[in-house]
């Protein structure tokens, strides 16, 4: 885990030993700490070897490096950084040696453990406070009576206290101008006492002056080179090897030329020093178009890869200094995105079929799982079951296939006018009173039995007829009748515990179970009237007297057929001189009616007429039976 300054520690880091090793190998005399006796080949290896660890810096910090390999080459760079701080130390440049010392001491603070209990501290604004509060104690007891000592000791001093205030602050919204302040010391520093004996060169200067500058542009999430960007990270060795190698190239021609010429061209400025800017310049284009490659490809990638609205919610939380490279990119990327519009647009196409046919795939697979359940259903119903094992395989078959809190089937009586609680199953079912009755005229169950048709209850505290339980949660209901023949013999109930629970697949499939337990009641009552009948002839074929074998057949008819009166009558002999009527149930005025329609040419005559039974279905619009009525 990266501490969150370790990036721009690490380019500080970097540009110190960089540019003190473009120093050493280009132009030797102005580091100060040259010895110009030595051999000209000799500055060589220290000069390689801090440029290649500030090369191993930045790349390490761009390029996802194992992390135990950058941790040492972080304390390989420290190590360097301490030993540069003794040699700076060695000559009497202490204030140098100070800023390249607390560089290793936090590098190698960053690959210790430690660094993960400091990730609220900026370890950069850290290094400028201990680096300006111990640069202004060594300039305030420094012997020296220029009066330029004095301001840079009290300039370093405010910058110390400029850059703890940060750290004490983080979130101190002026913390973007306290930075900059703290370049105007090092800025008084590069023109007052660079140029005399009291400063080694520009090299640490000009760090802490671009890093201070840039800290807060940076745009490092947008140039770290992603896991697998064989791309970016060819670009960075390519961009490296190429600046190494021409630093090496360049010293090692000067250093032959230097001594193939024993005179010095009296020129403007000296081969040396043209090599040196030419340099620095070359390597300032060769990294922004490193920058520029690597934005440029993760930019890319982040289009192909993430979601319009996951883009957008991002750069909506970039923080305002990223606008500008932000900007940028969006210039660079757009060659790019203008020539794959069309292909955006396709693709967005094929994501919401996708979507679609995906949704219609879950839809089917719960289709197709209610209807297994609801064939195990009709194959159990096959069998001639009685109505509360049949309502309770029914229960139990809807609780299992829609996953509801509470199921129940009410049967209908007609003679007391309300729905008995006949079988339920669930989690609630402990809510549901034994025994449990309500009135036909009340309640949902009540619109229900009045209107035919199945009603559907997306939110229940919204409906006014529904009945609650006590300490009822549930919070939609879907109530289905039970019609056979336009009579509602019970209703199914559904209860969820979420508001708009059942969609149409589920109402389609309690009324596919609401039929089968219909039609599996009537086969269970047809075999039941078929027995009472064969048990009612084997009952009548004892009986002798007329008058109570017409009874018992009315009381019989009735019981089998469950209907609410039965009239029966007969006529025997020649002359139909033998008449004998019955009939059971209480129906006054209709026995009365057709008692008198026996003499005219009512019901009853035209029955006698008949060659086969006949079915009246509304006896108000038959002529014959218009009078008839109660």
């Amino acid at each position: 885990m990266k501490h969150p300054s370790e990036n721009d520690f690490n380019l500080f880091s970097s540009l110190l030993l960089g540019g003190l090793g473009i120093s050493l190998m280009l132009i030797p005399a102005s580091t100060r700490i040259a010895d110009i006796g030595l051999p000209g080949w000799v500055l060589l290896i220290p000069g390689t070897a801090c440029f290649i660890f500030a090369l191993i810096l930045q790349t390490i910090t761009l390029l996802p490096v194992p992390l135990r390999q950058a941790r040492y080459s972080q304390i390989l760079a420290a190590i360097l950084l301490i030993v540069i701080a003794r040699v700076f130390q060695a000559y009497g440049f202490i204030a140098e040696a100070w800023v390249f010392l607390i560089a290793g001491v936090i590098q190698i603070l960053l690959a210790l453990p430690l660094a993960r209990q400091l990730e609220n501290i900026d370890l950069l604004d850290l290094a400028f406070a201990l680096i300006g509060f111990l640069v202004g104690i060594h300039l305030a007891i420094a012997k020296s009576g220029a009066a330029h000592t004095f301001v840079l000791a009290v300039g370093f001093f405010v910058s110390a206290f400029l850059g703890a205030s940060t750290i004490v602050l983080p979130s101190f919204k002026y913390n973007f101008i306290l930075r900059r302040l703290q370049i105007i010391p090092w800025l008084a520093w590069s023109i007052l006492c660079v140029p005399s004996a009291d400063g080694a060169n520009l090299v640490t200067p000009t760090a802490a002056i671009l890093i201070l500058l840039s800290k807060d542009f940076l745009p490092w999430s947008q140039t770290r080179v992603p896991e697998g960007d064989i791309l970016g990270r060819r670009v960075i060795m390519i961009g490296a090897t190429i600046e190494l190698t021409l630093l090496i190239f360049l010293s090692t021609l000067l250093l032959a030329f230097e001594q193939s010429m024993n005179v010095v061209p009296d020129v403007f400025i000296s081969p040396r020093e043209a090599a040196f800017f030419f340099f620095i310049i070359l390597v300032v284009v060769i990294n922004y178009e490193i920058i520029t490659v690597l934005m440029t490809i993760n930019g890319l990638m982040q289009e192909l890869s993430s979601a319009e609205e996951a883009e957008n919610a991002a750069r909506q939380e970039e923080p305002e200094s990223a606008s500008i490279w932000t900007s940028r990119l969006a210039r660079y990327l757009k060659p790019y995105m203008s020539t794959r519009e069309g292909t955006r647009i396709r693709i967005n196409a094929q994501a919401d079929q996708i979507q679609v046919l995906s949704r219609q795939v879950t839809n089917e697979k719960k289709r197709n799982a209610q209807l297994t359940l609801l064939l195990e259903l009709s194959q159990q119903l096959e069998n001639q079951l009685d109505q509360p094992v049949a309502a309770q395989l029914a229960v139990n078959t809807l609780e299992r296939a829609l996953n509801c809190s509470l199921v129940t089937i009410y049967i209908h009586e007609p003679e007391r006018k309300e729905f008995m609680l006949l079988s339920s199953a669930g989690r609630q079912i402990n809510l549901v009173p034994a025994g449990y009755r309500q009135s036909s005229s009340k309640g949902a169950i009540g619109r229900a039995y009045r209107q035919r048709k199945t009603q559907i209850i997306n939110d229940i505290r919204a409906d006014a007829d529904y009945i609650l339980f006590e300490n009822e949660t549930n919070l939609s209901a879907l109530l289905i009748p039970l019609i056979h023949n336009g009579h509602v013999n019970g209703v199914i109930v559904l209860n969820s515990e979420s508001a708009n629970a059942f969609s149409s697949i589920d109402i389609g499939l309690a009324e596919a179970v609401a039929a089968e337990l219909t039609r599996a009641w009537e086969r269970s009552g047809y075999h039941q009237r078929l027995m009472d009948l064969i048990q009612a002839g084997s009952q009548l074929s004892s009986v002798v007297d007329p008058s109570s074998t017409a009874q018992d057949v009315a009381a019989l008819t009735r019981e089998i057929l469950q209907a609410k009166f039965t009239y029966v009558h007969i006529q025997l002999g020649q002359e139909r001189n033998f008449i004998q009527s019955a009939s059971s149930g209480n129906a006054s005025r209709l026995l009365a009616s057709l008692e008198a329609s026996i003499e005219n040419e009512d019901i009853i005559q035209v029955a006698f007429q008949a060659s086969q039974p006949f079915r009246v279905r509304d006896v108000r619009k038959y002529s014959a039976t218009s009078s008839t009525g109660d």
